[in-house]
């Protein structure tokens, strides 16, 4: 996944996740990435597995807590379950199949809106509520991280 790139706070970490995020899902469903599939898959579930478990942890908590918008951090876990199904299903597909690219144009299409929710809405909600409390968020996100990929 490389190394992270300098972020004011906790939601620009997440947003430079999303950046990663959306160029492994054009190699998934490109039929130019066709060979890179396989190591997109890969790269796409370790990042997704952090990503997400610090949105499950800390990032939507926090949202229910200060913004208290209960109804998107509800939407938002149930698109997060709803992609995780979809990431099982195509671990289990051939990926030079057109199956498999069904699958992979469904799940970016149902990630991207994920990402562009919680850009549009969550977390600039989330920044705007944080205030002093954005450089705990932080370095809870930057610890998570840490913990996690040692």
């Amino acid at each position: 996944m490389g190394a992270r790139p300098a972020a004011d706070d906790a939601v620009d970490l997440l947003i430079a996740d999303h950046v990663r995020i959306r160029a492994l899902l054009a190699e998934l469903v490109g039929t130019a990435g066709r060979p890179a599939r396989p190591a997109a898959l890969h790269e796409l579930k370790a990042l997704l597995a952090v990503h997400d478990a610090i949105e499950d942890v800390i990032i939507y908590p926090a949202i229910d807590e200060l913004v208290r918008r209960a109804d998107w951090t509800r939407e938002l876990y149930k698109q997060m379950d709803e992609n995780e199904l979809l990431l099982v299903m195509l671990e289990g597909l051939d990926p030079s199949s057109p199956d498999f690219v069904h699958v992979a144009e469904r799940f970016r299409d149902l990630v991207l809106a994920h990402i562009d929710g919680e850009e549009r809405e969550a977390f600039p909600a989330l920044r705007a509520a944080a205030g002093p409390l954005a450089a705990s968020l932080t370095q809870a996100v930057i610890a998570f991280r840490t913990r996690v990929m040692a």
